[in-house]
């Protein structure tokens, strides 16, 4: 052994002793370690408490767009295919054609039955306007006829009555005539009178009796007169309500005018019908997007409500984050929120729109029944709205995982 070495030795270590082990000393240093290792934790826990308080995080979210399935609202076969998967495609472009053959004869058929009910009506139109006018002169012609025959009737009566004077009259200068003849001859035979005057007495009696038979000849055309005017009066009376049946021909023909107006507004629908159906045999993109499932060839049958195209829309994109039951008590829209895109690996910050009204497992197609016995209580997620900035909309992709973090303070 060296000089050195016997220096160093510990002088209460006999000599050929074996050293104490090393590993002693280190065990006491292991409660400080433990304690130092704990005291850190604890101040990272701490400090990860406070600089996390106020913030709900979950990575249960995807973004959500604009996707659409593009069905058929017609039958037919597909004429053309103008798409492919991955095009950008503007609102109102044309993605497919359905044969329209079938769809443009029915709208020619359409057109014609149109043509035909508009010219049903004009003409009913026409016959009303001729009705009226010949009804209107047909009527006031009868009621016109019927004073004339009235006045007519007064008329005869006044010359019956004129021809009953008359009569009278003729028939008192006729008595007369006869007593004067009467008296004439008897005094002709007495010698009383001369021939000569009886001669006149016997002319007057004879022109008196001519005249009788004259006024009674007067008197009974009078009365055939009247006879005659009553007559024409009640064919005028007759001609007036034949007249007035014509108001009732107006109305029929007004009737068949609303008939021929209605037969052309269902002409006019049924047309339409047909143009629109020509029409959905183009399927046309609603909004700009990208195609993104194409599942139609030419050639191929579709019928009503075939899917045909999916197409995902270029913008409008959001985040639907579904948060826990425990997570949402001091959520409230407007709130900001950031969030991670896994696929871009980039954050954004948007703002939270809205909370659903309902948890996710309601809208599931067979509802818990929580009543039926077998309960296990198990957390519920709630869907929240987040939008979108300008600057991620054109770059996430919906169905994208996101984390999101809401800053509830």
């Amino acid at each position: 052994m060296s000089t050195d070495d016997a220096d160093e030795a510990d002088p209460a270590v006999p000599v050929g002793a074996p050293a104490p082990a090393p590993q002693a000393k280190r065990r006491s240093l292991r409660p400080f370690i433990f304690a130092g290792i704990l005291g850190t934790l604890a101040v990272f826990g701490l400090g990860r408490l406070i600089w996390t308080w106020g913030e709900e995080t979950t990575d249960n979210a995807a973004v959500e767009g604009h996707v659409v399935t593009l069905a058929a609202r017609v039958a037919g076969p597909i004429a053309e295919v103008r798409v492919t998967d991955g095009q950008l495609v503007k609102k109102g472009d044309v993605l497919a054609l359905i044969d329209d053959g079938d769809y443009a004869v029915r709208e020619a058929a359409a057109q014609a039955d149109l043509d035909a009910a508009t010219a049903v009506r004009d003409a009913a139109s026409a016959q009303m306007v001729a009705l009226t006018g010949t009804t209107a002169a047909n009527l006031s012609g009868a009621s016109a006829g019927v004073k004339s025959a009235q006045a007519g009737i007064a008329s005869a009566e006044q010359v019956v009555a004129q021809a009953q004077g008359a009569l009278t009259a003729a028939q008192a200068r006729a008595s007369q005539a006869s007593a004067d003849r009467l008296r004439a001859e008897q005094l002709v035979a007495t010698g009383g009178m001369t021939r000569q005057m009886a001669d006149a007495a016997v002319t007057a009696d004879d022109s008196a009796r001519a005249q009788l038979v004259s006024a009674q000849a007067g008197l009974a055309a009078a009365q055939a007169g009247v006879t005659g005017s009553r007559e024409r009066w009640a064919q005028s009376v007759a001609s007036e309500a034949q007249a007035r049946t014509g108001d009732a021909q107006v109305q029929a023909a007004v009737a068949q005018i609303k008939a021929a107006e209605a037969r052309l507004r269902q002409s006019e629908a049924n047309l339409q019908a047909a143009r629109l159906n020509r029409g959905y045999t183009a399927i046309v993109a609603p909004f700009d997007a990208v195609v993104s499932k194409r599942s139609v060839e030419v050639g191929q049958y579709v019928a009503p409500g075939t899917g045909l195209i999916g197409i995902v829309g270029t913008e409008g994109f959001w985040v639907m984050a579904n948060f826990k039951e425990t997570q949402i008590a001091d959520m409230k829209p407007g709130q900001r929120v950031v969030v991670d895109v896994d696929g871009l690996g980039e954050s954004f910050e948007g703002k939270l729109e809205a909370l659903a009204g309902a948890t996710g497992s309601r809208f599931a197609l067979l509802p818990p029944d929580n009543a039926s016995g077998n309960f296990t209580k198990v957390v519920q997620r709630v869907p929240v709205h987040v939008s979108l900035p300008e600057a991620a909309q054109a770059r996430v992709r919906a169905g994208e995982s996101a984390v999101v973090t809401v800053y509830t303070r």
